[in-house]
Protein backbone atom coordinates (compact mmCIF):
# COMPACT_ATOMS: atom_id res chain seq x y z
CA UNK A 1 0.00 0.00 0.00
CA UNK A 2 1.53 3.33 -0.99
CA UNK A 3 1.39 6.30 1.48
CA UNK A 4 -0.05 9.44 0.35
CA UNK A 5 2.29 12.14 1.65
CA UNK A 6 1.14 14.80 3.83
CA UNK A 7 1.16 18.27 1.50
CA UNK A 8 -1.05 16.27 -0.51
CA UNK A 9 -3.91 15.80 1.58
CA UNK A 10 -6.79 18.95 2.21
CA UNK A 11 -5.44 21.01 4.73
CA UNK A 12 -8.00 22.00 7.64
CA UNK A 13 -10.24 18.76 7.66
CA UNK A 14 -9.18 17.59 11.40
CA UNK A 15 -8.23 20.94 12.95
CA UNK A 16 -11.04 23.87 13.72
CA UNK A 17 -10.95 27.26 12.20
CA UNK A 18 -9.45 26.33 8.69
CA UNK A 19 -9.96 29.32 6.69
CA UNK A 20 -10.76 27.85 2.96
CA UNK A 21 -10.86 31.15 1.42
CA UNK A 22 -8.10 29.91 -1.01
CA UNK A 23 -9.80 26.52 -1.48
CA UNK A 24 -9.05 25.14 -4.82
CA UNK A 25 -11.81 22.79 -5.87
CA UNK A 26 -10.56 19.21 -7.36
CA UNK A 27 -12.93 16.89 -7.20
CA UNK A 28 -15.98 18.68 -7.63
CA UNK A 29 -16.27 20.90 -10.57
CA UNK A 30 -17.62 22.09 -14.10
CA UNK A 31 -21.57 22.67 -13.74
CA UNK A 32 -21.76 20.53 -10.79
CA UNK A 33 -19.59 23.06 -8.74
CA UNK A 34 -21.21 25.73 -10.30
CA UNK A 35 -25.15 24.88 -9.54
CA UNK A 36 -24.17 24.11 -6.09
CA UNK A 37 -22.14 27.08 -5.42
CA UNK A 38 -25.38 29.59 -7.45
CA UNK A 39 -27.68 28.35 -4.39
CA UNK A 40 -25.16 30.87 -2.01
CA UNK A 41 -27.54 33.70 -3.48
CA UNK A 42 -30.32 32.02 -2.22
CA UNK A 43 -29.27 31.98 1.50
CA UNK A 44 -28.75 34.78 3.85
CA UNK A 45 -25.53 36.18 4.56
CA UNK A 46 -25.66 34.72 8.06
CA UNK A 47 -25.67 31.14 6.79
CA UNK A 48 -23.17 31.66 3.58
CA UNK A 49 -20.25 30.89 5.65
CA UNK A 50 -21.52 27.88 7.65
CA UNK A 51 -23.01 26.46 3.73
CA UNK A 52 -19.44 27.32 2.47
CA UNK A 53 -17.73 25.01 4.55
CA UNK A 54 -19.97 22.25 4.62
CA UNK A 55 -18.86 22.59 0.67
CA UNK A 56 -15.25 22.60 1.49
CA UNK A 57 -15.73 19.39 4.14
CA UNK A 58 -17.64 17.90 1.28
CA UNK A 59 -14.89 18.12 -1.31
CA UNK A 60 -12.20 16.86 1.21
CA UNK A 61 -14.99 13.78 2.01
CA UNK A 62 -14.61 13.25 -1.88
CA UNK A 63 -11.07 13.52 -1.96
CA UNK A 64 -10.61 10.97 1.03
CA UNK A 65 -13.04 8.44 -0.13
CA UNK A 66 -10.93 8.47 -3.47
CA UNK A 67 -14.23 9.75 -5.14
CA UNK A 68 -14.15 10.05 -9.42
CA UNK A 69 -14.85 13.58 -10.27
CA UNK A 70 -18.31 15.41 -10.29
CA UNK A 71 -18.29 17.40 -13.21
CA UNK A 72 -21.59 17.65 -14.37
CA UNK A 73 -24.82 18.65 -13.37
CA UNK A 74 -26.40 15.71 -14.29
CA UNK A 75 -23.71 14.02 -11.28
CA UNK A 76 -25.92 15.15 -8.87
CA UNK A 77 -29.29 13.63 -9.88
CA UNK A 78 -27.88 10.39 -9.69
CA UNK A 79 -28.34 7.34 -6.91
CA UNK A 80 -24.35 7.35 -6.70
CA UNK A 81 -24.43 11.02 -5.55
CA UNK A 82 -27.21 9.81 -2.87
CA UNK A 83 -25.26 7.57 -1.29
CA UNK A 84 -22.09 9.69 -1.19
CA UNK A 85 -23.96 12.28 0.07
CA UNK A 86 -25.63 10.25 3.07
CA UNK A 87 -22.28 8.78 3.61
CA UNK A 88 -21.38 12.58 4.38
CA UNK A 89 -23.48 13.38 6.60
CA UNK A 90 -22.82 10.62 8.62
CA UNK A 91 -18.98 11.68 8.32
CA UNK A 92 -19.70 15.14 9.74
CA UNK A 93 -21.09 13.85 12.96
CA UNK A 94 -17.78 11.67 13.43
CA UNK A 95 -14.99 12.94 15.58
CA UNK A 96 -12.53 11.08 13.52
CA UNK A 97 -13.53 12.99 10.36
CA UNK A 98 -13.77 16.88 11.87
CA UNK A 99 -12.37 17.87 15.38
CA UNK A 100 -13.54 16.57 18.27
CA UNK A 101 -14.23 20.21 19.53
CA UNK A 102 -17.19 20.55 17.25
CA UNK A 103 -20.16 20.83 18.92
CA UNK A 104 -22.66 18.85 17.95
CA UNK A 105 -24.94 21.91 17.32
CA UNK A 106 -21.82 23.00 14.46
CA UNK A 107 -22.01 19.66 13.07
CA UNK A 108 -25.99 19.64 12.39
CA UNK A 109 -25.74 23.05 10.89
CA UNK A 110 -23.35 22.39 7.98
CA UNK A 111 -25.87 19.18 7.41
CA UNK A 112 -28.37 21.50 7.22
CA UNK A 113 -26.76 23.99 5.18
CA UNK A 114 -25.04 21.70 2.87
CA UNK A 115 -28.86 20.32 2.33
CA UNK A 116 -29.78 23.80 1.77
CA UNK A 117 -26.83 23.79 -1.06
CA UNK A 118 -28.56 20.54 -3.23
CA UNK A 119 -32.42 21.98 -2.77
Amino acid sequence: MSQVPPSSFPQGIIGKGHKEKDFKFLILSGSALALIQSQFVSLPPSQRRSANRALFYFECFLWLTNHPPIASALDLRTNAFLIIQRLFYGALHSKCFLAADIKHSGRRRLVLYFFKLLV
